[in-house]
């Protein structure tokens, strides 16, 4: 999984770039026709799609939400949370646009297990386009408004340098993390290991000791019986020197 950091747009070009640059033409990316885009808004999820239309000889934009789509698609808000493609033949593969909350900084998280070439196609797209806008929207200010997209250049780098830091902190926790499972799993083995050895160890002394012990206390028992004996005899031989007298 990677993650990657541009700065904000607006709700009308991520519907550009996701729908119209993309979804729109998802042969060019490897897509199947039952792609679809998933907008999600708060509490509410569009589902886009495509369908090609025999008389115009083009693919036609659908959705289950079409009024609210023409909404989104005129609108310069950010009411989008995230926007990303649904493929049924690339499961493995998700390539998702998610709005933060405390920034103005978002973030396009990429999961290809499969590490298809259709995944780098799409992203190198879009992240192109996404750039592009805000790229046009900051030379698109006037000279009279200069110093706004001069100190939007230092947040934006700021902001994109903040949400590095972050990333790479988490990354770091997550190897220490691992680090740690891995070194707790290989002494957990090997404790476990020594644990096995010491008790085939005291077993076998256990064996030894039993076998020992029961052999001391047969020999011994021998010995009770040869005196036991021994005194019946001479109790015998004393009882007839008794008699005889």
């Amino acid at each position: 999984m990677s993650i990657v950091s541009i700065p904000r747009v607006s709700d009308n070009y991520l519907i550009k770039v996701f729908v119209n640059d993309v979804l729109q033409h998802h042969e060019k990316y490897g897509l199947s026709n039952q792609t679809q885009t998933i907008i999600c808004l708060a509490g509410i999820n569009l589902t886009v799609s495509i369908q090609y239309n025999e008389e115009n000889k083009e693919n036609e934009i659908l959705s289950d939400h079409n009024d609210l789509f023409i909404s989104l698609k005129n609108s310069s808000s950010n009411s989008i949370q995230s926007i990303y493609f649904n493929d049924d033949t690339k499961q493995n593969s998700k390539f998702i646009y998610q709005r933060s909350q405390n920034s103005l900084i978002d973030t396009i998280t990429i999961n290809d297990q499969t590490k298809t070439e259709e995944i780098v196609l799409i992203h190198q797209q879009v992240h192109t386009e996404l750039l592009r806008h805000t790229d046009m929207l900051t030379h698109s200010m006037n000279s009279e408004s200069d110093i706004f997209p001069a100190h939007h250049d230092v947040l934006t780098k700021l902001e994109g340098l903040n949400a590095n830091l972050i990333e790479k902190q988490h990354e770091h926790n997550r190897l220490l993390e691992q680090e740690k499972h891995v070194f707790l799993e290989s002494n957990g083995e090997k404790h476990q290991t020594r644990l096995a050895e010491l008790e085939d160890d005291f077993k076998n002394k256990r064996e030894l000791l039993d076998n020992e012990y029961l052999g001391k206390d047969d020999a011994l028992k021998i010995r009770e019986q040869a005196v036991e004996d021994k005194d019946n005899i001479n109790a015998q031989r004393s009882t007839r020197k008794s008699n005889s007298v």
